[in-house]
């Protein structure tokens, strides 16, 4: 429970990043941004078809082509 609490914190530590960051710029990202990617993607599975499963923080998932 101990670890799942942690995890759990530094999500939400990240959303926060996120929220912060999105907060303070009137642009659009243009970039890859570490802090953005890991405040919105939970994780990504590379699938045997050479597609790309993207689950975002909230659950949902996107599928792309390599």
């Amino acid at each position: 429970l101990q670890k799942l609490k942690l995890d759990r914190k530094a999500k939400a530590k990240g959303v926060k990043q996120f929220i912060d960051q999105l907060a303070t710029t009137d642009e659009f990202q243009t970039e890859f941004d570490e802090i953005l990617w890991t405040g919105i993607i939970d994780h990504v599975t590379v699938n045997a078809d050479e597609t790309l499963d993207f689950t975002f923080i909230n659950g949902q998932t996107i599928k792309e082509a390599l």
